[in-house]
């Protein structure tokens, strides 16, 4: 395989929670043509080697099935159907447009493989194996006709109305490419690359510079199959097709209707209004705790624009917790913390889109360290994506730290029922949604506040590298959140060091060994750290303050 890949991620940490999500709840990004095109040009179709990419996407479609873990079983082949539920990442949908690709570049070999044979075999035999290749390229573009509907389906179900759309016209161009390669209905082959074209056209208007500019090409590209469509219809004797029978042919067997796809069209002009707009203000820069730089990238411009708005989801969900009927508002906890990954996550792709690019600033550097003029514009922008990413760097940590905390304070209070509960002699029962939760344990309190205390003195630590009064500030108040953290820490290890010692004095009345003095003594020495760490941190917070 070449070292040549499309372009797609490995999930990060933040991700394995969200991706547990139903697939209703998505947006996800599928740029198609920007992930084909790229993989086309590097990979043999630059030189018209329809094998050589065939061969690629075979092995990439093998990597997608290993890292999704979407194998089709072990030994006897076990066929594992993609569907909706099933797409919770937008590496689903690449299984869908790889095995599209890979059978379109199979249908393009045996085609060419035909025409070769043609060219150099006149006898009888010779044509009837050229016959056979082009019944084959027929069946493999009705397979990739078949993935490319595929993707459409579950994009226009899973990700936001560009993507759909543009699998849409994707899928559009693939039917048209069979309806041709049939030659038994050209008004069908025409309806279909109409449709294409309208999509493509209109995509073409919004998004970055690179996807229009790629949408732009396919719409070129169109141009031909277009007219020998209308050619052959007007030799046959009949009519220039109506444009409105043309778009109810190609909706015929499933699809949108005409007015449906008006809709979904205005939605995404509306949709790159607000984008522009949203680019041309807020997201052109980015600020944390005083340090603001310049967005310049796209992809990182997106990501924050997403963050921006599922902070504002957030903030609204929160608010609507808070004012929960349920004991505790424990029915809003498996809501919010989604919420918080998802945040994180986001931050989490801008800041990989922002190393990416400072790792491309720095290589132009170093190839124009000698230019004058260029390599000040290289250090120029390279200081200006450094800071970028110390100031999402420190987002994520903020918004880790808030997860962590809405993590840690649901389960203090289900251990505080468990311990009421226990207190009134009613261990393990009790009434409402609280009575039906596992009662957190001291231990998984610990790990929490001590997942905390590490967010805290990492957020320390990078306020050391702000320097100035902001930096300062900062500093102060993540060692009074640190010191904080580690007395509850302490607190909930006294708890857990009471339960060993609860549990050896029962095992000594038993019959057992004793050694329950030495678990009360360290019971109440935690007790007594956690009182002296929580004082220190309230004379942090007094200085801090």
């Amino acid at each position: 395989m070449s070292a040549h890949t499309m372009d797609i991620d490995q999930p990060s940490s933040a991700e394995a929670a969200e991706q547990q999500q139903p697939a209703a709840n998505l947006q996800l990004l599928l740029a198609v043509l920007n992930t084909i095109k790229p993989a086309q040009s590097q990979n043999g179709l630059k030189h018209g080697d329809y094998g050589r990419y065939r061969q690629y996407c075979a092995h990439r479609l093998r990597s997608l099935y290993k890292a999704l873990k979407f194998l089709h079983g072990k030994g006897r082949y076990t066929k594992k159907k993609l569907d909706v539920p099933q797409v919770t990442d937008a590496r689903h949908l690449h299984i869908a447009l790889v095995s599209a690709e890979r059978a379109w570049a199979h249908a393009m070999q045996l085609k060419q493989d035909a025409s070769n044979s043609t060219s150099t075999s006149n006898d009888a035999d010779g044509l009837a194996v050229d016959k056979r290749k082009r019944h084959h390229a027929l069946r493999r573009l009705t397979k990739a006709a078949y993935w490319a509907g595929e993707l459409s389906r579950l994009a226009h179900a899973t990700c936001d109305t560009r993507s759909a759309l543009e699998a849409d016209a994707y899928s559009s161009w693939m039917t048209g490419n069979v309806w041709m390669e049939k030659e038994t209905d050209w008004k069908r082959a025409l309806a279909a690359y109409t449709r294409a074209n309208q999509l493509f056209g209109e995509l073409a208007k919004v998004g970055d510079p690179e996807s229009q500019a790629l949408c732009a090409a396919m719409v070129e590209e169109l141009g031909p199959s277009l007219r020998y469509c209308n050619y052959q219809i007007s030799r046959a004797g009949g009519a220039p097709p109506d444009p409105a029978a043309l778009a109810a042919l190609a909706e015929e067997g499933g699809g949108d209707a005409g007015g449906l796809l008006q809709s979904k069209l205005a939605t995404l002009a509306a949709e790159a209004q607000t984008t522009q707009a949203t680019s041309s203000s807020s997201s052109s820069s980015f600020e944390w705790r005083g340090l603001k730089a310049r967005v310049a990238h796209e992809r990182v411009r997106v990501a924050l624009h997403a963050a921006a708005e599922a902070a504002a989801a957030l903030q609204h969900a929160t608010a609507a917790a808070n004012g929960n009927t349920e004991p505790d508002g424990s029915a809003s906890i498996e809501q919010l913390l989604p919420q918080h990954d998802r945040i994180i996550n986001l931050y989490t792709e801008a800041r990989a889109a922002a190393k990416a690019a400072i790792k491309t600033a720095q290589a132009g550097g170093a190839a124009s360290s000698n230019t004058g003029q260029g390599a000040v514009a290289d250090a120029v922008d390279l200081d200006e994506l450094t800071a970028l990413d110390k100031a999402l760097s420190g987002a994520i940590l903020e918004a880790s730290l808030s997860r962590g905390e809405a993590a840690a304070g649901d389960a203090a209070q289900r251990f505080n029922a468990a311990l009421a509960r226990q207190a009134g002699g009613k261990a393990g029962k009790g009434s409402g949604s609280r009575s039906k939760e596992r009662p957190a344990k001291p231990e998984d309190l610990v790990r929490l506040y001590s997942n905390l205390t590490q967010l805290a003195s990492e957020l320390e630590e990078l306020a050391d590298h702000l320097g100035g009064r902001a930096g300062e500030a900062l500093a102060a108040a993540a060692a009074a959140r640190e010191a904080g953290y580690a007395a509850w820490r302490s607190y909930y290890m006294g708890h857990a060091a009471l339960v060993a010692a609860a549990a050896t004095a029962v095992a000594a009345v038993s019959g057992g060994s004793g050694g329950a003095g030495s678990r009360w003594r360290e019971a109440a020495g935690l007790f007594k750290r956690a009182g002296e760490r929580a004082a220190d941190a309230a004379r942090k917070i007094k200085v801090g303050g």
